[in-house]
């Protein structure tokens, strides 16, 4: 529910059986209403579906799409981002990879770990996305292997733009 506390308006897609209940709950929401921290009252939508499915929202209409250890979301839900619609992804499953390799995507800045908090930079991009192995990859290879490619520097998460 974090992104609730920053973002006024906010769109939830689990399968997990638990959710229901969790975002059903009038705690969770009371939560969210002490936490937040803008003016406007929160719209917490929640879908039980596959992110992979269509789930009842408009193409073109979020802002931003988080991906953290959930499979090619980036991908998968990219009808869903605007141009200039950010995707902030892990690579766990691949899904940076596949960002960086779809021309739909930029890298726009990384987010470091450093001393406790995450930092995020836009500067010397250059330096991610490079194998170890030296073997230039598809995605093909990433999305049949279900995981990212192992990197000479891994950040935290990467930030992409939403070019079209």
């Amino acid at each position: 529910m974090t992104p609730s506390f920053s973002f006024p308006t906010v769109v939830y897609v689990d399968t997990d059986r638990r959710c229901p209940a969790f975002f059903s709950d009038p705690a969770v929401h009371r939560m969210v209403r002490r936490r937040r921290r803008y003016s406007d009252e929160p719209r917490v939508t929640f879908h039980h579906a596959d992110y992979a499915s269509r789930f009842g929202e408009e193409y073109r209409s979020f802002d931003l799409l988080i991906s953290q250890w959930a499979g090619p979301v980036g991908q998968r839900c990219r009808r869903f981002l605007r141009p200039g619609g950010l995707l902030l992804a892990n690579d766990s499953h691949g899904d940076a990879s596949l960002a960086k390799l779809d021309p739909s995507y930029e890298l726009a800045a990384v987010v470091n770990l450093r001393g406790g908090k995450h930092v995020v930079s836009e500067e010397n991009l250059d330096r991610y996305f490079i194998p170890k192995s030296g073997e230039r990859f598809t995605r093909r290879q990433v999305g049949e292997s279900g995981r990212g490619v192992r990197y000479t520097r891994v950040p935290a998460m990467y930030l992409f733009v939403r070019r079209r």
